[in-house]
């Protein structure tokens, strides 16, 4: 999941308040046990995705409504791009503008 979301590939790192009565420290817990990657097309992969069907069904949902978001976010970004090239063209033509007509003055 993190190719899709763009999240680091550290999932099993938490977070957590120290238990040992110092509640300022900060510890990080990792995953101590090693587990092979499962990829889609593995015996594993389609035993999971089978006893995890809803979780598939969800998970699918979530990749399109990100990719949805993630147009609708871009084509905002490049409408906000192309506004500041047209501000930025519309200074030059008017300074340009104003250059000729202090030259012809």
């Amino acid at each position: 999941m993190s190719e899709v979301f763009g999240t680091s590939d550290k999932s099993d790192e938490v977070d957590s308040v120290g238990s040992q009565g110092d509640e300022n420290t900060v510890e990080i817990n990792t995953n101590s046990n090693k587990h092979p990657k499962i990829v889609e097309g593995m015996p594993e992969y389609k035993v999971l995705a089978e006893s995890n069907s809803l979780d598939m069904i969800l998970y699918e949902y979530i990749r399109l409504l990100f990719e949805e978001q993630k147009s609708v976010i871009n084509l905002y970004a490049r409408e906000t791009q192309v506004e500041r090239l047209r501000k930025s063209g519309a200074r030059a033509l008017r300074k340009n503008a104003q250059r000729k007509r202090q030259r012809s003055i």
